[in-house]
Protein backbone atom coordinates (compact mmCIF):
# COMPACT_ATOMS: atom_id res chain seq x y z
CA UNK A 1 0.00 0.00 0.00
CA UNK A 2 2.85 2.10 0.97
CA UNK A 3 4.27 2.10 -2.74
CA UNK A 4 1.24 1.93 -4.40
CA UNK A 5 0.41 5.58 -2.52
CA UNK A 6 4.04 6.88 -3.41
CA UNK A 7 3.22 5.94 -7.42
CA UNK A 8 0.04 7.68 -7.14
CA UNK A 9 2.19 10.73 -5.16
CA UNK A 10 4.61 10.83 -7.96
CA UNK A 11 1.83 10.55 -10.81
CA UNK A 12 0.13 13.64 -9.16
CA UNK A 13 3.37 15.80 -8.75
CA UNK A 14 4.06 15.22 -12.60
CA UNK A 15 0.89 15.62 -14.14
CA UNK A 16 0.37 18.83 -12.16
CA UNK A 17 3.20 20.75 -13.75
CA UNK A 18 2.99 18.49 -17.18
CA UNK A 19 -0.70 18.58 -18.27
CA UNK A 20 -1.86 21.19 -20.28
CA UNK A 21 2.36 22.43 -20.88
CA UNK A 22 3.52 22.31 -24.73
CA UNK A 23 7.10 20.94 -24.09
CA UNK A 24 10.03 18.84 -25.96
CA UNK A 25 8.78 15.58 -26.12
CA UNK A 26 12.53 13.94 -25.10
CA UNK A 27 11.91 16.42 -21.85
CA UNK A 28 8.24 14.86 -21.37
CA UNK A 29 9.69 11.68 -21.66
CA UNK A 30 12.82 11.75 -19.40
CA UNK A 31 10.87 13.23 -16.59
CA UNK A 32 7.78 10.43 -17.16
CA UNK A 33 10.43 7.58 -17.61
CA UNK A 34 13.45 8.32 -15.54
CA UNK A 35 13.19 11.27 -12.84
CA UNK A 36 9.52 9.52 -12.36
CA UNK A 37 11.44 6.72 -10.61
CA UNK A 38 14.38 9.52 -8.73
CA UNK A 39 11.01 10.98 -7.40
CA UNK A 40 9.71 7.29 -5.74
CA UNK A 41 12.71 6.29 -4.38
CA UNK A 42 12.84 9.48 -2.47
CA UNK A 43 9.51 8.86 -1.56
CA UNK A 44 10.10 5.57 -0.45
CA UNK A 45 13.88 5.94 1.52
CA UNK A 46 13.17 9.48 2.93
CA UNK A 47 9.51 10.50 2.66
CA UNK A 48 7.87 14.16 1.09
CA UNK A 49 9.29 16.12 4.04
CA UNK A 50 13.06 15.08 2.87
CA UNK A 51 15.39 17.11 1.34
CA UNK A 52 15.98 14.41 -1.42
CA UNK A 53 11.74 15.15 -2.43
CA UNK A 54 12.42 18.40 -2.52
CA UNK A 55 15.80 18.88 -4.35
CA UNK A 56 13.52 16.02 -6.54
CA UNK A 57 10.72 18.95 -7.44
CA UNK A 58 12.90 21.55 -7.48
CA UNK A 59 15.36 19.59 -9.83
CA UNK A 60 11.98 18.92 -12.38
CA UNK A 61 10.73 22.54 -12.23
CA UNK A 62 14.04 23.89 -12.50
CA UNK A 63 14.33 21.73 -15.91
CA UNK A 64 10.60 22.86 -16.96
CA UNK A 65 11.59 26.34 -16.60
CA UNK A 66 15.18 25.95 -18.85
CA UNK A 67 13.41 24.50 -21.95
CA UNK A 68 10.62 26.95 -21.76
CA UNK A 69 12.23 29.88 -22.13
CA UNK A 70 12.42 32.53 -24.94
CA UNK A 71 16.03 33.24 -25.81
CA UNK A 72 15.76 36.54 -26.23
CA UNK A 73 14.56 37.38 -22.84
CA UNK A 74 17.06 38.35 -20.29
CA UNK A 75 16.00 34.97 -18.63
CA UNK A 76 16.81 32.89 -21.47
CA UNK A 77 20.22 34.90 -22.23
CA UNK A 78 21.32 34.09 -18.29
CA UNK A 79 20.28 30.49 -19.11
CA UNK A 80 23.62 29.10 -19.75
CA UNK A 81 24.94 30.66 -16.13
CA UNK A 82 22.63 28.32 -14.52
CA UNK A 83 23.16 24.94 -16.39
CA UNK A 84 26.07 23.42 -14.96
CA UNK A 85 23.95 23.09 -11.65
CA UNK A 86 21.06 21.96 -13.23
CA UNK A 87 22.57 19.08 -14.84
CA UNK A 88 24.83 18.23 -12.10
CA UNK A 89 21.53 18.22 -9.69
CA UNK A 90 20.04 15.68 -12.74
CA UNK A 91 23.14 13.53 -12.83
CA UNK A 92 23.11 13.41 -8.78
CA UNK A 93 19.27 12.35 -8.78
CA UNK A 94 19.97 9.84 -11.60
CA UNK A 95 22.84 8.51 -10.08
CA UNK A 96 20.89 8.35 -6.78
CA UNK A 97 18.36 5.73 -8.55
CA UNK A 98 21.18 3.57 -9.67
CA UNK A 99 20.44 4.50 -13.60
CA UNK A 100 23.33 3.52 -15.76
CA UNK A 101 24.38 6.64 -17.23
CA UNK A 102 24.70 5.39 -20.82
CA UNK A 103 21.03 4.84 -20.92
CA UNK A 104 20.97 8.73 -20.19
CA UNK A 105 23.97 10.24 -22.31
CA UNK A 106 21.34 10.71 -25.42
CA UNK A 107 19.19 12.94 -23.34
CA UNK A 108 21.67 15.01 -22.15
CA UNK A 109 22.98 15.48 -25.54
CA UNK A 110 19.48 16.46 -26.48
CA UNK A 111 18.89 18.88 -23.62
CA UNK A 112 21.93 20.23 -24.68
CA UNK A 113 20.61 20.96 -28.73
CA UNK A 114 17.62 22.33 -26.61
CA UNK A 115 19.69 24.88 -24.64
CA UNK A 116 21.28 26.24 -27.60
CA UNK A 117 18.52 26.20 -30.13
CA UNK A 118 14.99 27.95 -30.62
CA UNK A 119 12.39 26.47 -29.17
CA UNK A 120 10.12 26.04 -32.46
CA UNK A 121 13.16 24.49 -33.84
CA UNK A 122 14.53 20.71 -33.68
CA UNK A 123 13.18 18.49 -31.76
CA UNK A 124 9.48 18.68 -31.74
CA UNK A 125 6.85 20.23 -29.03
CA UNK A 126 4.27 18.32 -28.08
CA UNK A 127 0.94 19.29 -25.91
CA UNK A 128 0.87 17.26 -22.41
CA UNK A 129 -2.92 16.05 -22.51
CA UNK A 130 -3.52 12.93 -21.20
CA UNK A 131 -2.49 12.07 -17.74
CA UNK A 132 0.45 10.44 -16.59
CA UNK A 133 0.26 7.19 -14.26
CA UNK A 134 3.24 5.13 -12.59
CA UNK A 135 3.23 2.07 -13.10
CA UNK A 136 4.62 -0.79 -10.96
CA UNK A 137 7.97 -1.90 -11.47
CA UNK A 138 8.26 -5.50 -13.15
CA UNK A 139 8.39 -7.95 -10.74
CA UNK A 140 11.45 -9.36 -9.44
CA UNK A 141 11.54 -13.47 -10.18
CA UNK A 142 12.49 -14.09 -6.76
CA UNK A 143 10.30 -13.00 -3.79
CA UNK A 144 12.08 -12.27 -0.53
CA UNK A 145 11.10 -10.13 2.72
CA UNK A 146 12.44 -6.56 2.29
CA UNK A 147 14.58 -7.47 5.67
CA UNK A 148 16.11 -10.57 4.54
CA UNK A 149 19.59 -10.23 5.63
CA UNK A 150 21.22 -11.59 1.90
CA UNK A 151 18.89 -9.30 0.39
CA UNK A 152 20.33 -6.07 2.54
CA UNK A 153 23.82 -7.41 1.05
CA UNK A 154 22.60 -6.95 -2.69
CA UNK A 155 21.04 -3.49 -1.77
CA UNK A 156 24.63 -2.38 -0.43
CA UNK A 157 26.44 -3.69 -2.94
CA UNK A 158 27.78 -0.17 -5.29
CA UNK A 159 28.80 0.00 -8.95
CA UNK A 160 32.44 -0.64 -9.16
CA UNK A 161 32.38 -3.39 -6.35
CA UNK A 162 34.27 -6.69 -7.74
CA UNK A 163 32.14 -10.08 -6.73
CA UNK A 164 33.45 -14.24 -7.64
CA UNK A 165 30.56 -15.63 -8.60
CA UNK A 166 30.73 -19.76 -8.95
CA UNK A 167 27.55 -21.89 -9.42
CA UNK A 168 27.21 -25.53 -9.65
CA UNK A 169 30.33 -26.70 -11.00
CA UNK A 170 31.46 -23.93 -13.43
CA UNK A 171 34.72 -22.42 -12.77
CA UNK A 172 34.63 -19.51 -10.61
CA UNK A 173 34.15 -15.80 -12.38
CA UNK A 174 35.77 -12.85 -10.67
CA UNK A 175 33.52 -9.24 -12.43
CA UNK A 176 32.50 -6.33 -11.65
CA UNK A 177 29.42 -4.51 -11.05
CA UNK A 178 29.10 -2.51 -14.26
CA UNK A 179 24.96 -0.88 -13.29
CA UNK A 180 22.07 -1.65 -11.47
CA UNK A 181 19.32 -0.67 -14.00
CA UNK A 182 16.32 1.09 -12.68
CA UNK A 183 13.25 0.58 -12.29
CA UNK A 184 13.81 -3.32 -11.80
CA UNK A 185 16.95 -3.63 -10.41
CA UNK A 186 18.70 -5.41 -12.89
CA UNK A 187 22.35 -5.95 -11.95
CA UNK A 188 25.01 -5.24 -14.77
CA UNK A 189 28.51 -7.47 -14.03
CA UNK A 190 31.79 -7.12 -16.68
CA UNK A 191 34.55 -8.66 -17.41
CA UNK A 192 37.65 -6.85 -16.78
CA UNK A 193 37.50 -6.06 -20.48
CA UNK A 194 34.05 -4.47 -20.20
CA UNK A 195 32.19 -7.56 -21.74
CA UNK A 196 28.91 -8.42 -19.70
CA UNK A 197 29.12 -11.77 -18.41
CA UNK A 198 26.12 -11.96 -15.93
CA UNK A 199 22.74 -9.54 -15.51
CA UNK A 200 21.12 -10.84 -12.23
CA UNK A 201 17.89 -9.31 -10.33
CA UNK A 202 17.99 -8.44 -6.90
CA UNK A 203 16.70 -11.87 -5.74
CA UNK A 204 18.93 -14.01 -7.57
CA UNK A 205 21.67 -12.37 -6.13
CA UNK A 206 20.72 -12.82 -2.77
CA UNK A 207 20.38 -16.46 -3.08
CA UNK A 208 23.30 -16.93 -4.36
CA UNK A 209 24.61 -14.94 -1.60
CA UNK A 210 22.88 -17.87 0.43
CA UNK A 211 23.96 -20.59 -1.29
CA UNK A 212 27.77 -19.32 -1.13
CA UNK A 213 27.65 -18.63 -4.59
CA UNK A 214 28.35 -15.50 -4.78
CA UNK A 215 31.10 -13.47 -2.39
CA UNK A 216 32.38 -9.99 -2.38
CA UNK A 217 36.24 -9.33 -3.49
CA UNK A 218 37.57 -6.54 -0.90
CA UNK A 219 39.54 -4.70 -3.32
CA UNK A 220 41.76 -3.01 -0.40
CA UNK A 221 44.15 -5.76 0.65
CA UNK A 222 44.50 -6.24 -3.58
CA UNK A 223 45.38 -2.83 -3.59
CA UNK A 224 47.91 -2.78 -0.89
CA UNK A 225 49.28 -5.71 -1.83
CA UNK A 226 49.87 -4.60 -5.48
CA UNK A 227 51.40 -1.69 -4.30
CA UNK A 228 53.78 -3.20 -1.88
CA UNK A 229 55.03 -5.44 -5.06
CA UNK A 230 55.49 -2.04 -7.05
CA UNK A 231 57.52 -0.31 -4.22
CA UNK A 232 59.83 -3.61 -3.18
CA UNK A 233 60.93 -3.93 -7.24
CA UNK A 234 61.82 -0.04 -6.78
CA UNK A 235 63.81 -0.36 -3.84
CA UNK A 236 65.63 -3.71 -5.36
CA UNK A 237 66.08 -0.87 -8.28
CA UNK A 238 67.57 1.69 -5.96
CA UNK A 239 69.59 -0.95 -4.61
CA UNK A 240 71.19 -2.07 -7.49
CA UNK A 241 72.29 1.12 -8.70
Amino acid sequence: MRTEAARQRVADVLNKRLLGKVLPRPVVQFLQQAWSQVLLLASLKHGEQSVQWQAGLRTMDELIWSVSLQQDTEAGRHLVEQLPGLLKALRDGLSSAAFDPFSTREFFSRLQALHIQAPEGGDELIEVNQPFVLSATPADPISLPDDDPDLLKVYQLKVGRWVIFQEDNADALRCKLTAIMAPANVYIFTRRTGLKVLEKSAGQLALAFKHGALQTVDDGPLFERALAAVMGKLRQLNRGK
